[in-house]
């Protein structure tokens, strides 16, 4: 929440407070503990909808984009190097932009 209160130059607690506006429709986050964790995509989508801010086109591809790449990675990450088949399977559905990402960063092993 953070990082998207700074990306958007506001401040966390007005970041905290817009999200718990029920106008804004806030996603669900990922991860809700002592810090509650959302995909910046997600926040930026429901601010859009409601006309909050004009966000970028190209800002919200980046961080869609983002979202895509966190999920395989961890999807891929939780799977065991003996399950080869089902990596082989994961990897051919990743889209082209993201798997080009992964293998540029040396996320996917060949």
């Amino acid at each position: 929440m953070t990082d998207a209160a700074n990306i958007l130059d506001i401040s966390r607690q007005y970041m905290r407070k817009i999200l718990n506006d029920a106008r804004f429709m806030a996603p669900d986050p990922v991860h809700q503990g002592a810090t509650v964790i959302y995909h910046f995509s997600e926040i930026l989508k429901c601010l859009k909808e409601a006309n909050w801010k004009n966000i970028e086109a190209d800002l919200l591809d980046i961080a869609e984009t983002n979202k895509k790449i966190n999920i395989y990675k961890q999807l891929l990450g939780s799977m065991s190097s003996s399950n080869r088949e089902t990596f082989n399977c994961i990897s051919q559905i990743i889209p082209e932009d993201v798997k080009s990402i992964l293998e540029n960063t040396s996320q996917i092993v060949r």
